[in-house]
Protein backbone atom coordinates (compact mmCIF):
# COMPACT_ATOMS: atom_id res chain seq x y z
CA UNK A 1 0.00 0.00 0.00
CA UNK A 2 1.32 3.59 -0.98
CA UNK A 3 2.28 5.98 1.87
CA UNK A 4 2.39 9.44 1.72
CA UNK A 5 6.15 9.67 2.94
CA UNK A 6 8.43 10.55 0.04
CA UNK A 7 11.70 9.68 0.76
CA UNK A 8 13.44 10.70 -2.81
CA UNK A 9 12.84 11.64 -6.59
CA UNK A 10 13.95 10.63 -9.83
CA UNK A 11 13.55 12.11 -13.64
CA UNK A 12 12.85 15.00 -12.80
CA UNK A 13 10.42 14.01 -9.85
CA UNK A 14 8.17 12.04 -12.30
CA UNK A 15 9.48 8.86 -9.91
CA UNK A 16 9.48 8.79 -6.48
CA UNK A 17 10.68 6.67 -3.76
CA UNK A 18 8.51 5.84 -0.93
CA UNK A 19 8.99 3.41 1.92
CA UNK A 20 7.64 0.20 0.26
CA UNK A 21 9.19 1.11 -3.40
CA UNK A 22 8.47 3.25 -6.44
CA UNK A 23 5.77 4.96 -7.22
CA UNK A 24 5.20 7.31 -10.48
CA UNK A 25 4.03 10.32 -9.12
CA UNK A 26 0.05 10.00 -10.45
CA UNK A 27 0.60 6.72 -7.76
CA UNK A 28 1.22 3.80 -10.18
CA UNK A 29 3.59 1.48 -8.64
CA UNK A 30 6.72 1.16 -10.82
CA UNK A 31 8.60 -2.28 -9.72
CA UNK A 32 10.93 -2.56 -12.98
CA UNK A 33 12.84 0.10 -11.04
CA UNK A 34 14.88 -0.78 -8.24
CA UNK A 35 17.36 1.24 -5.80
CA UNK A 36 21.11 1.79 -6.63
CA UNK A 37 22.87 1.57 -3.43
CA UNK A 38 26.03 3.59 -3.15
CA UNK A 39 27.82 -0.22 -2.41
CA UNK A 40 26.82 -0.84 -5.93
CA UNK A 41 29.10 2.25 -6.99
CA UNK A 42 31.73 2.33 -4.28
CA UNK A 43 35.16 0.87 -4.43
CA UNK A 44 35.62 -2.98 -3.65
CA UNK A 45 38.29 -3.00 -1.11
CA UNK A 46 39.58 -5.70 0.79
CA UNK A 47 38.46 -6.85 3.60
CA UNK A 48 40.63 -8.68 6.44
CA UNK A 49 39.73 -9.74 10.07
CA UNK A 50 36.45 -7.48 10.11
CA UNK A 51 37.91 -4.34 8.65
CA UNK A 52 37.36 -2.64 5.18
CA UNK A 53 41.26 -1.24 4.53
CA UNK A 54 41.14 1.79 2.39
CA UNK A 55 44.44 2.79 1.02
CA UNK A 56 45.34 6.40 1.68
CA UNK A 57 44.60 7.19 -2.17
CA UNK A 58 41.30 5.71 -1.86
CA UNK A 59 39.89 8.93 -4.53
CA UNK A 60 42.40 7.79 -7.05
CA UNK A 61 40.31 6.64 -10.48
CA UNK A 62 42.32 3.43 -10.73
CA UNK A 63 39.99 2.62 -7.39
CA UNK A 64 36.60 3.16 -8.38
CA UNK A 65 34.07 0.72 -10.77
CA UNK A 66 34.48 1.89 -14.38
CA UNK A 67 37.32 4.69 -13.33
CA UNK A 68 34.50 7.09 -12.11
CA UNK A 69 34.47 8.81 -8.79
CA UNK A 70 31.13 9.19 -7.78
CA UNK A 71 30.42 11.80 -4.98
CA UNK A 72 27.86 10.75 -3.03
CA UNK A 73 29.82 7.17 -2.26
CA UNK A 74 32.89 9.28 -2.12
CA UNK A 75 31.39 11.66 0.87
CA UNK A 76 30.68 8.37 2.32
CA UNK A 77 34.01 6.58 2.91
CA UNK A 78 34.82 10.00 3.86
CA UNK A 79 32.36 10.39 6.99
CA UNK A 80 33.78 6.94 7.56
CA UNK A 81 37.48 7.37 7.76
CA UNK A 82 36.47 10.43 10.02
CA UNK A 83 34.11 9.03 12.42
CA UNK A 84 35.04 5.28 12.90
CA UNK A 85 38.22 4.96 10.46
CA UNK A 86 41.82 4.42 12.09
CA UNK A 87 45.42 5.08 10.45
CA UNK A 88 46.94 1.63 9.51
CA UNK A 89 49.28 0.14 7.28
CA UNK A 90 47.83 -2.17 4.64
CA UNK A 91 48.08 -4.48 1.75
CA UNK A 92 49.14 -3.25 -1.22
CA UNK A 93 46.70 -3.24 -3.29
CA UNK A 94 48.46 -3.37 -7.07
CA UNK A 95 51.64 -3.28 -5.74
CA UNK A 96 52.14 -6.51 -3.95
CA UNK A 97 50.94 -8.11 -7.26
CA UNK A 98 53.85 -5.62 -9.70
CA UNK A 99 56.34 -6.68 -7.35
CA UNK A 100 55.37 -9.96 -6.42
CA UNK A 101 55.49 -9.25 -2.84
CA UNK A 102 52.71 -10.74 -0.60
CA UNK A 103 53.57 -8.79 2.07
CA UNK A 104 53.99 -5.64 0.91
CA UNK A 105 52.23 -2.63 3.02
CA UNK A 106 51.15 0.94 2.50
CA UNK A 107 49.49 3.52 5.05
CA UNK A 108 45.59 3.50 4.67
CA UNK A 109 42.59 3.46 6.83
CA UNK A 110 40.69 0.17 8.22
CA UNK A 111 37.12 0.53 9.43
CA UNK A 112 34.77 -1.91 11.03
CA UNK A 113 33.15 -3.48 7.97
CA UNK A 114 29.46 -3.39 9.95
CA UNK A 115 30.07 0.20 9.56
CA UNK A 116 30.90 0.15 5.66
CA UNK A 117 28.36 -2.30 4.98
CA UNK A 118 25.50 0.00 6.74
CA UNK A 119 26.24 3.64 5.21
CA UNK A 120 26.97 1.26 1.65
CA UNK A 121 23.75 0.02 2.07
CA UNK A 122 22.14 4.09 1.47
CA UNK A 123 20.43 4.21 -1.47
CA UNK A 124 21.51 6.81 -4.00
CA UNK A 125 19.80 6.38 -7.44
CA UNK A 126 17.93 3.76 -9.43
CA UNK A 127 18.28 1.11 -11.62
CA UNK A 128 15.85 -0.92 -14.41
CA UNK A 129 17.00 -3.42 -17.24
CA UNK A 130 17.38 -2.05 -20.47
CA UNK A 131 14.20 -3.60 -22.26
CA UNK A 132 12.16 -1.31 -20.11
CA UNK A 133 14.09 1.93 -20.36
CA UNK A 134 12.31 3.46 -23.53
CA UNK A 135 9.21 2.93 -21.45
CA UNK A 136 10.08 4.34 -18.15
CA UNK A 137 11.48 7.29 -19.88
CA UNK A 138 8.91 7.94 -22.33
CA UNK A 139 6.48 7.49 -19.16
CA UNK A 140 9.06 10.18 -17.18
CA UNK A 141 8.76 12.54 -20.20
CA UNK A 142 4.82 12.41 -20.90
CA UNK A 143 4.12 12.96 -16.56
CA UNK A 144 6.79 16.19 -16.65
CA UNK A 145 5.07 17.19 -19.67
CA UNK A 146 2.40 17.48 -17.58
CA UNK A 147 3.57 19.87 -15.36
CA UNK A 148 4.85 21.87 -18.13
CA UNK A 149 1.24 22.35 -19.10
CA UNK A 150 0.04 23.61 -16.15
CA UNK A 151 2.32 26.52 -16.15
CA UNK A 152 1.36 27.16 -19.41
CA UNK A 153 -2.47 27.26 -18.39
CA UNK A 154 -1.94 28.66 -14.76
CA UNK A 155 0.27 31.43 -16.05
CA UNK A 156 -2.21 33.58 -18.79
CA UNK A 157 -4.75 33.13 -16.12
CA UNK A 158 -2.63 34.53 -13.49
CA UNK A 159 -0.90 37.27 -15.40
CA UNK A 160 -2.37 37.54 -18.83
CA UNK A 161 -0.38 36.87 -22.06
CA UNK A 162 2.68 38.33 -21.06
CA UNK A 163 3.00 35.68 -17.56
CA UNK A 164 6.68 34.20 -18.05
CA UNK A 165 8.40 37.70 -16.28
CA UNK A 166 5.92 37.70 -13.97
CA UNK A 167 5.76 33.97 -12.73
CA UNK A 168 9.64 34.04 -12.53
CA UNK A 169 9.28 37.21 -10.60
CA UNK A 170 6.81 35.07 -8.22
CA UNK A 171 8.27 31.98 -7.64
CA UNK A 172 11.85 34.25 -7.37
CA UNK A 173 13.52 31.75 -10.64
CA UNK A 174 15.12 33.68 -13.81
CA UNK A 175 12.65 33.89 -16.55
CA UNK A 176 14.98 31.37 -18.50
CA UNK A 177 14.09 29.03 -16.19
CA UNK A 178 10.50 29.66 -16.70
CA UNK A 179 10.46 29.10 -20.04
CA UNK A 180 12.72 26.01 -20.06
CA UNK A 181 10.01 24.44 -17.86
CA UNK A 182 6.94 25.68 -20.11
CA UNK A 183 8.90 24.70 -23.05
CA UNK A 184 9.38 20.70 -21.36
CA UNK A 185 12.94 21.28 -22.04
CA UNK A 186 13.19 21.22 -18.62
CA UNK A 187 11.56 19.29 -15.66
CA UNK A 188 9.62 21.04 -13.63
CA UNK A 189 9.98 20.69 -9.97
CA UNK A 190 7.01 19.34 -7.91
CA UNK A 191 7.65 22.15 -5.08
CA UNK A 192 6.57 24.85 -8.16
CA UNK A 193 3.26 23.18 -8.23
CA UNK A 194 2.78 23.69 -4.68
CA UNK A 195 3.83 27.53 -5.16
CA UNK A 196 1.61 28.01 -8.12
CA UNK A 197 -1.31 26.20 -6.14
CA UNK A 198 -0.96 28.87 -3.20
CA UNK A 199 -0.68 31.52 -6.02
CA UNK A 200 -4.41 30.64 -7.12
CA UNK A 201 -6.17 29.78 -3.82
CA UNK A 202 -4.52 33.60 -3.28
CA UNK A 203 -6.37 34.56 -6.22
CA UNK A 204 -9.61 32.82 -5.67
CA UNK A 205 -9.62 34.12 -2.31
CA UNK A 206 -9.77 37.89 -3.66
CA UNK A 207 -13.07 36.94 -5.74
CA UNK A 208 -16.46 37.93 -4.16
CA UNK A 209 -19.64 36.93 -6.30
CA UNK A 210 -20.43 34.28 -8.84
CA UNK A 211 -17.10 34.17 -9.59
CA UNK A 212 -15.94 33.06 -6.49
CA UNK A 213 -18.90 30.47 -6.34
CA UNK A 214 -17.80 29.03 -9.58
CA UNK A 215 -13.98 29.19 -8.75
CA UNK A 216 -14.90 27.03 -5.33
CA UNK A 217 -16.83 25.00 -6.77
CA UNK A 218 -14.09 23.99 -9.12
CA UNK A 219 -11.60 23.80 -6.74
CA UNK A 220 -13.53 21.03 -4.59
CA UNK A 221 -14.67 19.17 -7.40
CA UNK A 222 -11.55 17.90 -7.96
CA UNK A 223 -8.25 17.17 -6.28
CA UNK A 224 -5.60 17.79 -8.81
CA UNK A 225 -3.46 19.92 -9.58
CA UNK A 226 -5.31 20.00 -13.15
CA UNK A 227 -8.35 21.53 -11.25
CA UNK A 228 -6.70 24.41 -9.83
CA UNK A 229 -5.64 25.13 -13.70
CA UNK A 230 -9.68 24.74 -15.04
CA UNK A 231 -10.89 27.02 -12.22
CA UNK A 232 -8.34 29.68 -12.80
CA UNK A 233 -8.92 29.46 -16.47
CA UNK A 234 -12.76 30.06 -16.17
CA UNK A 235 -11.90 33.23 -13.86
CA UNK A 236 -11.30 36.65 -15.57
Amino acid sequence: MMTDTILSTALGGALQRRPDGWYWRDGTPEPRVRDMLLNDIAPNFRVLRGAVEIPHDWRATRHWPQGRVDNDAAEAIARLIGDVGKPASIYADGLAETLDEPASRVQGYIVPVAHWDAAMREPCGTWWDRQHETDILDTARRLNEGKAALLRRIGPALWGDAWHGDMARALKVRRDTIDGWASGKTAVPDGVVADLSKLVRERRDTLDGDAADKFIEKLTRFASAAAYVEATAEVK
